[in-house]
């Protein structure tokens, strides 16, 4: 297995990345059990260059993704928690975040914008979309 996890409330929560992948398809289930949460520093200074997070994490903690070499991010609407410098220290030039939380509010944009590169912000309400 090539990430370290601990149980939490809601399922597993991703400690550390141990793979030596610079592609990343963090899975849903891990030994039968969701993923829920990324924890601080899991993946921190990896040289990911893509990272795709499933949509039963809820939760990306404090540096969770930072000093990497990723481009874009795609932040799945079930994300209600999104951790200080989660994403800081890499090349970001876009970021979609579906669905933003009061604790995912005015300093998304710093926390992810620490090279200065980012063209792109996209913030969607999802639950305002009609179906």
């Amino acid at each position: 297995m090539k990430y370290r996890v601990e149980e939490n409330e809601t399922g597993l929560t991703i400690v550390e990345y141990t793979g030596d992948n610079k592609e990343v398809v963090i899975p849903r289930e891990i030994n039968g059990k969701l993923v829920t949460s990324i924890g601080k520093w899991a993946f921190y200074g990896k040289d990911l260059v893509s990272v795709v997070i499933p949509d039963t994490v809820t939760k990306i903690s404090e540096w969770a993704f930072a000093n990497n070499e990723l481009t874009e991010v795609n932040v799945p609407d079930s994300v209600i928690s999104i951790g200080h410098n989660s994403f800081a220290y890499n090349e970001l030039k876009e970021v979609n975040i579906l669905k933003p939380s009061t604790k995912v509010n005015k300093e998304v944009y710093n926390t992810i914008n620490t090279t200065g590169n980012i063209s792109k912000l996209v913030i969607t309400y999802t639950s305002l979309k009609k179906k």
